[in-house]
């Protein structure tokens, strides 16, 4: 059986809970909280051969509250992350949970969770409070990022405003994959990939609908030419480089769309355990294992060895 790494493997510790649960979280989000424990996530790698995970906070990450409380509780949720790897080195990795959109207290974070803490990289929400991840706000944080060479996983959340005609869906359905591939375009068009050539981008979901709309956004080269201020590369060179993860993506019409547009170097392998519980993770890595048109080195780069070009220092 194959052996994976899985890049979206999500925590919930529980002073997390407590504080997703304070703020009334579960319910502005429609969702139930899934269970979460250090040993449930070791269970669950064994069961399916995942010998490691990179960890990281889901949507909302810490913005449920002022600056201080974002600050300090962005503070615990590292702490955390990083214990949990230096106690289980082979098992776990960790991207750090930044307090943005508070800029200097995201600086600071970044400092203490990369240099001090040595975790793998960072995670991004796909808004802030309205704001995507190509506006100018957010350069000071990429500037920092590019310096370190760092590695910035992307994690969707609920759109700012969202449509009130389809509230009675959870977001996760649609909503999440239309706010990624809105912030990704938004961040190509503002020139975020050309100025920030050292950081590496890992979208989830196998990039929304960013494979699929590709050709449409480099159409839109010629026909709006000032669009290429930003992007002297064109567009199929930036997304082609950005890496993309498997999570809830594997029906095979979503692997051709993500085959035909992205080099097999850059297709992670991710779960979304515990918001995808058992039965979920089983069925997606059946469908990975049994599509039929990536080779059997293929699978192996994307299993496994993808993952460890990108992360030489996990396990």
């Amino acid at each position: 059986m194959p052996k994976y790494i899985d890049v979206h493997h999500h925590i919930l510790p529980p002073f997390y809970r407590d504080a997703l649960n304070n703020a009334g979280i579960p319910k502005k989000y429609g969702i139930t909280l899934p269970e979460w424990s250090v040993n449930s996530s070791k269970k669950i790698m064994e069961k399916y051969d995942i010998e490691s995970a990179i960890t990281s906070i889901s949507t909302p990450a810490v913005c449920i509250g002022d600056k201080e409380f974002s600050k300090n509780l962005a503070r615990q949720c590292n702490d955390f992350a990083a214990e949990l790897s230096n106690q289980y080195p082979e098992t776990y990795g960790a991207f750090a949970t930044l307090p943005l959109p508070h800029i200097d207290a995201a600086i600071n974070e970044i400092k203490y969770a990369l240099d001090l803490l040595k975790m793998e990289g960072v995670t991004f929400l796909s808004n802030y409070e309205g704001l995507l991840l190509g506006n100018e706000i957010f350069y000071p944080v990429y500037n920092e990022l590019n310096k370190r060479h760092a590695v910035v996983f992307i994690h969707p959340t609920i759109p700012s405003p969202c449509c009130s005609e389809m509230n009675f869906l959870p977001a996760s359905m649609f909503e999440f994959i239309c706010d990624t591939s809105r912030t990704v375009i938004n961040m190509l068009f503002s020139g975020i990939f050309e100025k920030y050539k050292n950081i590496k981008f890992i979208i989830p979901h196998a990039g929304g609908t960013i494979p699929y709309l590709a050709g449409r956004i480099n159409l839109y080269e010629t026909l709006i030419p000032t669009l290429k201020e930003n992007i002297p590369k064109g567009a199929y060179h930036y997304l082609k480089n950005l890496y993309y993860d498997t999570a809830m993506s594997t029906s095979t019409a979503t692997l051709n769309c993500l085959r035909e547009f992205v080099p097999i170097e850059n297709i992670l392998v991710g779960t979304d355990y515990p918001f995808v519980i058992d039965k979920g993770i089983e069925e997606q890595l059946k469908l990975l294992e049994q599509y039929p048109h990536f080779s059997s080195s293929e699978k192996e780069c994307i299993n496994h060895g993808n993952m460890r070009r990108l992360f030489p220092n996990l396990g």
